[in-house]
């Protein structure tokens, strides 16, 4: 998704301001279909893309803007506030929102690896999972963080992470169970 300015938007996730993003779908018609809000605490760093600087003969030669990677933001920071043109529980989006707000004690280059790794685990499509399952996405951890040389016991420190919050139990022998569900809307 498009963006403003890369620079503002880096300087809002990392001094713990990013924004909720509202993302409005509507019919030809100018009706009201989605309306999704996605959680500030899964905007990092690492979902933050750089565009290149405008050309030297744009009115703002030299700016540059970002696009926002939705594709890289867990499922979980995604919240339907309306849905078919039908507006959600009240409570049930506050519930929603109110079970990732311990995320945003992380810092941002922590919270980043800790949204991935639960993006990660959501993919796997199953509550319960293996270290293992998670070993054999270490290409795309890779991806998102190539410089990082210790991929694994970083997969393991973020689900020592996620369990101290709460969010996964360790059931021993490697493996693991998601705690979090996803709201019903």
């Amino acid at each position: 998704m498009v963006d403003g300015a890369y620079g503002s938007m880096i300087s809002r996730i990392t001094g713990g301001h990013a924004p909720t993003l509202m993302l409005l779908e509507r019919s030809e018609s100018w009706e009201v279909r989605g309306l999704t809000a996605v959680h500030g605490t899964f905007l990092t760093p690492s979902v933050i893309e750089e565009r290149k600087p405008l050309s030297m003969s744009a009115r703002r030669a030299g700016w540059i803007g970002c696009n926002i990677r939705l594709d890289l933001i867990a499922p979980d920071a995604q919240i339907p506030v309306v849905a078919e043109g039908r507006a959600s529980k009240r409570e049930t989006v506050r519930a929603a929102f109110q079970q990732f707000n311990r995320l945003g004690d992380l810092n941002p280059s922590a919270r980043g690896w800790a949204t991935l790794t639960l993006q990660m685990i959501r993919s796997l499509g199953a509550d319960a999972f293996s270290l293992d399952d998670l070993y054999r996405r270490e290409p795309l951890f890779s991806a998102v963080y190539p410089a990082n040389r210790n991929v694994r016991a970083k997969i393991r420190q973020q689900l020592q992470i996620l369990r101290d919050m709460g969010y996964v139990e360790f059931r021993g022998g490697g493996t693991y169970r998601l705690l979090i569900k996803t709201a019903a809307f």
